[in-house]
């Protein structure tokens, strides 16, 4: 009783730390070998260290093919920092929930 009797693993939480992790927090194997600490993530955070998510995502990818499509297509050269944040076709398309390929607005709940 009081005691954790299985855990799980950040699917894309790395610690970093500017000593050895073994020397800062207790570490074991996971199923697939793999060294985790045995602190929740956020008791991490709470020492000091510093934890990272690298989550390998297609997003920039996707707007980077984007990008070059309307090139190829249009001649037209496109810049995402340049573009306007107050677009009212935009606006329209997430009112409507036209959120197919948006990351983080593409889910059902946000959809409604």
């Amino acid at each position: 009783e009081g005691t954790n009797k299985t855990f799980g693993v950040h699917a894309a939480g790395v610690v970093i730390a500017a000593d050895p992790l073994d020397e800062l927090v207790p570490l074991q194997r996971n199923n697939d070998g793999q060294v985790i600490t045995q602190y929740y993530m956020e008791d991490v955070e709470a020492m000091g260290l510093l934890k990272m998510d690298f989550l390998g995502l297609k997003n920039l990818t996707m707007i980077d093919k984007t990008i070059d499509l309307v090139a190829q297509s249009t001649g037209e050269s496109l810049d995402p920092d340049a573009l306007p944040l107050n677009d009212p076709s935009t606006y329209g398309l997430l009112a409507r929930g036209d959120l197919e390929g948006i990351f983080q607005l593409e889910s059902s709940g946000m959809r409604q």
